[in-house]
């Protein structure tokens, strides 16, 4: 019920409890790094927190020194379908995985090396299992996560999926049919030495908790879901 959600708490003071954690009012220690002309969809720290990224619209990953908060730096980034729809630095902070509203998901590196990784080339029938081709208009990433060694990555994609893919060899180890609705974000939670654990967070107001020690394509159930 409402009262269970909410407490005992009235909506004025649910309200003011609500924006003592916004940066608003007397919270608002905060100012303007930078301005785009584009809209931003995606940000995050490097593992080291030294540097933080932003992309979205624009046709670069901006790179930004967590010192100073001056631009240091700018990935190109391309094919993009809209936006840039999530973005991660990899483990080291050399380079840079992002993804957009189709089936490739980039891999951009200082110096401009440049990695492609095509998920639809290996996704498979939620119905029958059997390989099929998808066309990249029908098929797009919407989130990331990355492991910490940097040789694994996950993407939760607009046919409900979550796929895992091994950036080592460029072939996804599987394709999950996990939810019944867009997967809008997903991430490892076991820690550096491991890349077992993670979960997924979808459009259908569930949150999954996944081991793949205990999964198989065949068998896509996890191991928690939150409501």
């Amino acid at each position: 019920t409402q009262r269970e959600r909410r407490g005992e708490l009235r909506p004025a003071e649910h309200l003011a409890v609500n924006e003592a954690f916004l940066p608003v009012g007397e919270n608002a220690n905060v100012f303007e790094v930078d301005h785009h002309d584009e809209r931003l969809y995606c940000g995050g720290f490097s593992p080291d927190g030294e540097t933080f990224l932003v992309a979205g619209q624009s046709e670069e990953v901006h790179i930004y020194d967590t010192n100073t908060w001056k631009r240091v730096d700018a990935y190109p980034v391309r094919d993009i379908r809209w936006t840039v729809t999530d973005a991660h630095f990899t483990p080291d902070a050399k380079g840079v995985l992002y993804s957009s509203i189709t089936s490739m998901v980039r891999m951009v590196m200082q110096g401009g090396k440049e990695c492609a990784f095509d998920l639809a080339k290996t996704a498979r029938s939620s119905s029958t299992g059997r390989s099929m081709t998808q066309r990249r208009r029908d098929f797009g990433v919407w989130s990331l996560g990355v492991n910490a060694a940097g040789t694994e990555f996950l993407a939760g994609t607009s046919n409900n999926t979550v796929v895992l893919h091994d950036m080592t060899t460029n072939t996804s180890v599987c394709h999950l049919a996990g939810h019944d609705d867009h997967v809008n974000a997903i991430t490892f939670v076991d820690g550096p030495q491991s890349s077992n654990v993670f979960v997924s967070g979808s459009d259908d107001c569930l949150i999954k908790l996944w081991d793949r020690r205990m999964m198989s394509e065949s068998n896509a159930r996890p191991q928690g879901v939150f409501v």
